[in-house]
């Protein structure tokens, strides 16, 4: 395949994409995961480096390119829940160990569209958690 650089721009004046930076971790969880099925929930762990073409750069906050370990359970709502609730108590334990106060919050992804379809349904049905220290820095997901 030739360097993008000699493709040219297309009709929009950007050039064409052939590599993408994942935004989330999970991807990988869920390509494993395709044409399967299970009678149980399927946890599984992932950890990738993720890039967010954030509005805005906020020191330690927010940034374009970090590290995302992802605990992911795929069951049913009462299953996910429970996971949720469980590394709840895991992940207050490991922050009060080190010192931290961590609030649980739903998680929403930033790069879905504001007020659109994906953004209303993570709202409506929270599955993701984000812990966030006192000061506003983001930390684990579960």
């Amino acid at each position: 395949m030739p360097p993008i650089r000699d493709r040219g721009p297309s009709p929009s004046g950007s050039l064409p994409a052939t590599h993408l930076l994942p935004s989330a971790a999970c991807y990988g969880c869920f390509l494993r995961l395709t044409g399967t099925s299970a009678d149980a929930p399927v946890l599984l762990t992932t950890v990738a480096q993720c890039f967010r073409n954030e509005d805005r750069h906020d020191e330690l906050r927010r940034l374009w390119g970090f590290t995302l370990r992802e605990i992911v359970c795929v069951g049913s709502a009462e299953a996910v829940r429970d996971h949720l609730d469980r590394h709840q108590e895991r992940i207050a334990a490991f922050g009060t160990a080190l010192g931290l106060t961590l609030d649980r919050r739903p998680a929403t992804d930033p790069f879905f569209e504001p007020g659109g379809a994906r953004t209303v349904m993570q709202l409506l049905a929270p599955v993701k958690n984000e812990y966030l220290h006192t000061d506003g820095t983001a930390g684990e997901r579960a």
